[in-house]
């Protein structure tokens, strides 16, 4: 008897259920392999994460003390007038970032490789050439992975800082002669954030979906996989984008839960409890990833 491959056509457009539900039961088939991974390589970003919130509570009251309800600059021979609000957002964005930094490119660049190979180990079966990929050298899929996150985070650095530049200008040169303080922080708000918050969508869909290549794939890393990326999103992107909400909600349910603890005092049980699902959380986020990578493309299958 002779083997063959042959390759089916790909799922035609799943839908977010339908990908949650195929994330659930690769969950069920693998505990282990998964809840190892959201255990012991998601974890340290998780607890980095809620330490951060906690000390940012110190560090919010520190610049709260020290500054009026109006952070003022001069630029120009102008006062640039910044929300206090928006300021102490800024402060605690940069805060946790800085603090969560370390894990994000160690654990968490090894946890989203398991979780992606772990899918493809069940998609493709032990004796397959795109299993033989998935089981490319760890330390070579981290590197790329690690190339890939910092592409990452200058895109939203980048992002980040042309939104507070508009914030400002807008602020300090359209929206001065308003008296009303609130008014120009919901106007500015409208004007700047929705845009800001639909291009940053776009680009962590467009990452995530990079990251799976980039694992799966020897050739792939960089530019070419975000390319690729870009390509096999045409079509499906309203998908991948109700994908990144529901995860996204997930998680700000788990950090709201955090905060209300956290002001009225939480154990250690609790604590632990709350990284547990936070780190589940984010397993799952990189399994339903790989998923949607996988109903969009071929798959290949042994006929004997």
């Amino acid at each position: 008897m002779t083997s063959r491959t042959r390759f089916h056509e790909p799922i035609p457009f799943m839908n977010t259920f339908q990908i949650f539900r195929k994330s659930i039961r690769f969950f069920l088939l693998q505990p282990t392999l998964f809840n190892s991974a959201a255990v012991f390589l998601f974890s340290p970003y998780a607890i980095l994460f809620f330490a951060s919130r906690f000390l940012d509570h110190y560090v919010q009251a520190v610049v709260s003390f020290s500054t009026s309800e109006a952070t003022h600059y001069s630029l120009l021979h102008r006062d640039i007038y910044l929300p206090k609000k928006t300021f102490l957002l800024v402060i605690s964005s940069i805060f946790t970032a800085v603090i969560c930094l370390p894990s994000s490119l160690t654990f968490s660049l090894l946890a989203k490789a398991a979780a992606i190979k772990a899918v493809a180990s069940t998609y493709s079966g032990p004796n397959t050439h795109a299993q033989r990929q998935a089981a490319s050298g760890r330390w070579t899929t981290w590197f790329k992975l690690l190339q890939m996150h910092l592409r990452e985070l200058m895109t939203y650095t980048a992002l980040t800082f042309v939104f507070c530049i508009c914030m400002v200008m807008l602020t300090t040169f359209c929206f001065a002669p308003m008296h009303s303080r609130t008014g120009i922080t919901w106007l500015m708000i409208g004007v700047t954030g929705v845009p800001y918050c639909i291009t940053l969508a776009n680009i962590t869909i467009l990452y995530n979906l990079a990251n799976v290549f980039t694992v799966l794939e020897v050739d792939c890393s960089g530019y070419l996989a975000f390319v690729k990326a870009k390509n096999l999103l045409q079509g499906r992107r309203h998908t991948a984008l109700m994908m990144a909400l529901v995860s996204k909600i997930i998680l700000k349910v788990v950090e709201s839960i955090f905060e209300c603890r956290l002001h009225r005092g939480i154990g250690i049980c609790e604590f632990l409890l709350l990284v547990s699902m936070y780190s589940s959380v984010l397993a799952m986020e990189t399994t339903m990833n790989a998923v949607f990578y996988f109903s969009c493309k071929p798959q290949p299958s042994e006929l004997i």
